[in-house]
């Protein structure tokens, strides 16, 4: 995507999407829910790290990949939508159409620092995903403290072999 960026758009827009085009809406829509996705995949993944070590027995999900695929691409698909078609306004004045972009930023095709938009559509599921995932590690990391070894070993062995299984999680 950002080698996109470097071809297509340039800051003093002298590229071939110019800012604040629909091209640039596009992209920056796009740019969107591609992280978004890739923040989706983060939950899925620490999801299968508990159900692996915490749930061992009993956690079958039937077609588990088939499920989690459509979770990862199709909750973040609204996110994008919902904000350059609800934060964006037309004005007609005459024959002259004005579009105030609350979605786009003003010098690159993105959304829009320090708006509602970047904080309510962009950086608070980022944060609820990272929360997610650190709920998941605290479980785990409990399972690793709390496992007994089998076999007659010492207690620095035994916190030995709990930080490499923490460092391998």
């Amino acid at each position: 995507m950002f080698l996109l960026q470097d071809a297509f758009i340039s800051p003093d827009d002298t590229g071939v999407i110019k800012l604040q085009s629909t091209g640039c809406a596009v992209y920056a829509m796009l740019q969107h829910y591609l992280w978004l996705v890739v923040f989706c995949w983060m939950v899925v993944e620490g999801f299968l790290m508990y159900l692996s070590l915490v749930q061992v027995f009993g956690s079958h999900i039937s077609k588990y990949m088939l499920k989690f695929n459509l979770a990862a691409w199709g909750i973040p698909i609204p996110f994008p939508f919902i904000g350059y078609f609800v934060f964006t306004k037309s004005y007609t004045v005459g024959s002259f159409t004005f579009t105030e972009h609350g979605y786009l930023a003003d010098t690159m095709c993105f959304l829009k620092p320090e708006s509602i938009p970047f904080y309510a559509l962009f950086l608070a599921p980022i944060v609820l995903v990272i929360v997610v995932n650190i709920v998941f590690f605290v479980m785990v990391a409990k399972v690793i403290k709390n496992s007994k070894s089998t076999g007659n070993i010492s207690d620095q062995e035994q916190i030995l072999r709990q930080l490499k299984a923490a460092v391998g999680v």
